[in-house]
């Protein structure tokens, strides 16, 4: 049975399952699966882990921006910048999936998937997970002071550069 979560607690199947645990249970098969993940600007996913890890803090979503910006950057000083999802579509450093839905064009992305897979495309039964973590909408360029820039750019430089992401 498969799960939509985080946790494979007692599930054979889960959400965000690494690329190596999907190989493991069907290795027959496993190449000739159509396998898609999606990929976001770096710069935009670490704001958007840092309103989801935040989303319990009222008082931080209706502060000034300028409160905002510093919580952010000394949470990136204190945490880094977040976990890699690299897992979900790498294996041992490789990339294992035949196709990249960019989260920038994501509607264009899943259009394509459907398309490759044969499936219709139904928009209306999209649904929109997540949408509701954001604190205060702003450019994630604002957010962002030299050094948690840098952080970024370090961590995540495989992805920048693969996927031509810049901080633009």
């Amino acid at each position: 049975m498969a799960y939509r979560g985080a946790s494979s607690t007692n599930q054979e199947l889960y959400h965000h399952m690494s690329a190596a645990k999907v190989k493991e249970h069907f290795p027959a098969e496993f190449d000739s699966f159509f396998k898609f993940s999606i990929m976001r600007n770096p710069f935009s996913k670490v704001v958007s882990l840092f309103w989801h890890r935040h989303r319990e803090d009222v008082a931080l979503s209706k502060a000034d921006f300028s409160t905002v910006r510093d919580t952010f950057n000394q949470w990136i000083a204190k945490n880094g910048v977040g976990p890699r999802d690299r897992y979900i579509y790498e294996i041992d450093g490789e990339y294992v999936v035949d196709y990249f839905i960019m989260y920038e064009d994501l509607l264009e992305g899943v259009k394509s998937v459907c398309e490759k897979v044969n499936v219709p495309f139904e928009q209306d039964n999209l649904g929109s997970f997540k949408s509701g973590y954001h604190g205060q909408v702003k450019p994630y360029q604002d957010y962002f002071d030299d050094n948690s820039k840098a952080a970024v750019e370090a961590y995540f430089s495989k992805e920048i550069e693969k996927f031509s992401y810049s901080f633009d």
